[in-house]
């Protein structure tokens, strides 16, 4: 019944069994012929055949209690080893599987569900274990063990055709889900290169995930190449293609996430664009009524944009362009910033016509102002040849030079308050209006062409919220000034009458109120001059020829009083004091063309290079918002770092307030007489202070913002030297761990089995910790490089693990292997001794027995 059960064909037993059968049925045919002999009385042969079948009895007897019992008792205890020592080994499976169940996240399928009910026959198999521990002779337990094993054995077969089944299954949805995360990869990808691949952290993003990519694609053709199913590192491939596509998808996520905050920032880019240029077209609109919308192409213009932006304001209120999803789409993104960027143009260029129109009214100001007040002095000298009579012309001259004085007020008043620039250029140019009176027989106004030049960057101004008002004061200065045409025009006719009459002339006692007022503005004049060094050149020499008129006039004068009823010296009186009333204004606008240009000149030093400067600010606002972005990201922001990215705000925003004071200086230098020396140095002292306060300021921005992105540097190689530091003791005990593995698995002969190919693979991982650490130390900045380093020592510390469990599991093998040996050892020396002990009592005899034993 035993060999029935744990028998094997041609084992000791079974061969045990048939001796021993065998010698029973040469005992039954003894038997046989005793019981013949009986009958036949032959007592001789009865007593021979008595003998032999007493002895075959015994022999049989001896078979079946010595060979049999002890055949079948070394074989159930083989049997005992081998069942202890199988679930020894399914125990060490069970916890393999259990491991690789919690690592798939104990999903709802076959697999979890057979793993269930192999831990339910294990612990019946186990039980029956500590039964046959207790009673190692019991063949009930023994039975009840093989009993328990058997299904389990079934079981352990059934999980891992089920796992292998998972694994497979996880390889073609991860095959699946590759291409998704390669859509994804590559639409990411076009998605920058849409966007010019700016260097930033969203096409560094990019990179990493093309390059993950690539690193999938790599192991999948090494998956996929003929005779790879055969190959040991089938399973190492299989783990290592797993891996690269989590980290695909995971890098493919923070490539999205950062080009979704890239279109994020240009979405509202846009959207602040929008609202500053509806603000800007609304100002338009309003400078467009102030000017009566006449009837040409500025009005058109306008019109046609404002249909542009009422539209691209529907397309958003219905979400056409503009409007946000999950991954925030770069199609309506883009959309929104080329309508915007279009509308911007155009309304730039109706900027542009709307100020053109301007520009073009206030340089027709400027030729009827210049024409009228060459007018205005023109009929002054006539007037003082007529001596000044009190009639209508003298009247409506006095009335035209009202008119000149109320345009010129206005002008004033406008300089400190208007914001308009072509306005500004416009009062600036009135500055030196007698300037141009030279060049009016050259075509117009010397201004005009060199007006026109700088349009262009007198409308690229930006809106404020008075531009309305600056339109405004476009008109006033307009209307004014055909106020003085017309006052001018009168003038001239009321001159025109009096030369019909022929009323007057100039009177010697006129004559002398005039030549007193010369010889005060004379000394005027000298003493302007001599303040700017009498320099060799124009004014100089026109004050010269003015003083010496005046000087001979009053010498005149004295032959005059001398002589009063000579007439030859009363009319060469009457000649000269006019020609040295000419002289004297001549020189005043000599002077005031000097003392323009030299302001000019120095208001052009202080300013040159604020803009360009201001520029700079921009970038630098720009560097630091950029840096605590990238602070955020690397998490290394605190008190400190904080404080030097508000240090150079602070800084920045200081260095804009002082680049606004010098614009407001220059100005307040261009409106200020520099024929009031106390006032004019005053504006000019303002102005160089506040150019040194402005490089100052700006110096101090740009020593802020590089100490607070050094700073930030720091903070990245600080948090990198960090990392490596609190990784160097796990990492050097994971290299230290992984060498004692590599000598055992040496010690062991590398056998072709799970724990060579788990240490090999574990190997590999420490490499790529190893050229982590590497890439930071080389690049400690680049904080991307830290979470995929945690990522790799994290992983290499799996592996080792496993690979520390693969030879327990190896050496757990052995040692049952080993226990087995030494049982089937004690069996044999059992049955030697018998064999020693039946060779004695049949005397050692010298035979073949004996030589074996």
């Amino acid at each position: 019944a035993r060999n029935a059960r744990y028998g094997r064909e041609g084992d000791d037993g079974m061969q045990a069994e048939a001796r021993a059968q065998r010698l029973v049925d040469e005992c039954d045919e003894l038997a046989a012929q005793l019981e013949a002999a009986k009958a036949g009385s032959d007592r001789e042969k009865e007593s021979e055949l008595a003998r032999a079948y007493m002895e075959k009895v015994q022999e049989a007897a001896d078979a079946v209690k010595v060979g049999l019992r002890e055949a079948v008792k070394k074989r159930e205890e083989g049997v005992i080893v081998d069942c202890m020592t199988d679930l020894g080994g399914v125990k060490t499976k069970l916890s393999a599987y259990h491991k690789r169940n919690d690592d798939d996240g104990e999903p709802d399928d076959e697999a979890t569900a057979l793993l269930a009910e192999a831990d339910a026959l294990y612990e019946a198999a186990d039980k029956a274990r500590d039964a046959l521990r207790a009673d190692p002779n019991s063949e009930e337990a023994l039975d009840a063990l093989t009993d328990a094993m058997k299904p389990l054995e079934a079981k352990m077969a059934e999980v891992q055709t089920a796992f292998a089944a998972r694994e497979d299954a996880g390889l073609a949805r991860l095959t699946k889900d590759l291409e998704d995360v390669r859509g994804r990869i590559q639409a990411a990808a076009a998605r920058n290169e849409d966007d010019g691949r700016p260097d930033d952290g969203a096409t560094a993003e990019v990179d990493n995930a093309t390059a993950a990519l690539a690193e999938v694609d790599a192991l999948l053709a090494r998956l996929n190449a003929p005779g790879s199913e055969e190959s040991k590192d089938q399973a190492k491939l299989k783990a290592a293609f797993v891996a690269s596509v989590n980290n695909a998808t995971k890098v493919t996520g923070k490539a999205e996430a950062a080009l979704k905050r890239r279109s994020e920032a240009a979405k509202a880019s846009a959207r602040a664009l929008l609202l500053h240029t509806t603000k800007r077209l609304q100002c338009l609109g309003a400078r467009n009524k102030v000017a009566g919308e006449p009837d040409d192409d500025a009005t058109e213009q306008l019109r046609q944009v404002t249909e542009s932006h009422k539209s691209l304001q529907e397309m958003l209120s219905l979400g056409v362009v503009g409007g946000t999803d999950d991954t925030g789409s770069p199609t309506r993104v883009g959309g929104l910033v080329r309508s915007v960027s279009d509308l911007t143009d155009a309304v730039e260029h109706v900027v542009m016509a709307v100020a053109a129109r301007e520009l073009e009214a206030l340089d027709d100001c400027g030729d009827v102002s210049t024409q009228a007040n060459l007018d205005i002095d023109k009929m002054k000298e006539t007037n003082m040849e007529w001596g000044s009579p009190d009639d209508d012309a003298t009247k409506a001259l006095a009335e035209a030079e009202a008119a000149e004085v109320a345009l010129r007020e206005l002008k004033t008043d406008l300089g400190s308050t208007s914001s308009h620039p072509a306005l500004q250029r416009h009062l600036h140019r009135a500055m030196t209006r007698h300037s141009s009176q030279a060049m009016m027989g050259n075509g117009g106004s010397p201004f005009k062409q060199q007006h026109r030049n700088s349009r262009s960057s007198m409308v690229a101004d930006d809106d404020e919220d008075h531009w309305v008002d600056a339109a405004k004061d476009v008109m006033k200065v307009i209307q004014a000034t055909d106020t003085l045409k017309r006052a001018v025009e009168a003038a001239q006719a009321a001159f025109q009458r009096r030369e019909e009459e022929g009323q007057g002339a100039l009177s010697v006692d006129d004559a002398a109120k005039m030549l007193a007022e010369l010889v005060e503005k004379a000394q005027q004049l000298e003493a302007r001059n001599a303040a700017d060094g009498s320099p060799n050149d124009h004014a100089t020499t026109a004050v010269r020829e003015a003083a010496a008129a005046v000087v001979a006039a009053t010498t005149t004068q004295q032959l005059l009083a001398a002589a009063p009823n000579t007439k030859v010296i009363k009319d060469q009186f009457l000649t000269m004091v006019p020609n040295a009333a000419d002289l004297i204004r001549q020189a005043e606008e000599e002077l005031g063309r000097r003392e323009a240009t030299v302001q000019l000149e120095k208001v052009e030093q202080l300013g040159r290079g604020v803009v360009d400067t201001a520029a700079n600010l921009d970038h630098l606002a720009s560097q630091v918002a950029s840096d605590e972005d990238a602070s955020k990201e690397a998490d290394v922001m605190d008190d400190e770092l904080a404080a030097a990215f508000a240090s150079a705000r602070h800084a920045i925003a200081a260095a804009r307030e002082a680049a606004a004071e010098v614009a407001a200086a220059n100005e307040a230098v261009r409106a200020a007489d520099p024929s009031d020396p106390a006032a004019y140095q005053a504006a000019l002292a303002r102005a160089e202070a506040a150019r040194k306060a402005f490089d100052a300021a700006n110096a101090d921005a740009e020593a802020k913002t590089a100490a607070a992105h050094a700073a930030l540097d720091a903070k990245r190689k600080g948090a990198a030297s960090s990392l490596l530091a609190d990784t160097a003791a796990a990492v050097a005990a994971a290299q230290a761990e992984l060498d004692q593995l590599v000598a055992k698995n040496k010690a062991d002969g590398e056998p072709d089995d799970d724990a060579s190919k788990a240490i090999e693979v574990a190997q590999v991982a420490m490499f790529a910790v190893q050229g982590m650490r590497d890439r930071i130390e080389d690049d400690p900045a680049n904080v991307g490089l830290h979470g995929q380093y945690a990522d790799a020592v994290s992983n290499a510390s799996d592996l080792i693990a496993a690979a520390t469990t693969a030879m327990n599991a190896r050496a757990t093998k052995e040692s049952g292997a080993l226990k087995k040996a030494i049982a089937l050892l004690a069996a044999a020396a059992r049955q030697l001794e018998e064999l020693n002990k039946v060779n004695h009592e049949a005397g050692i005899p010298v035979d073949d027995a004996t030589e074996a034993i």
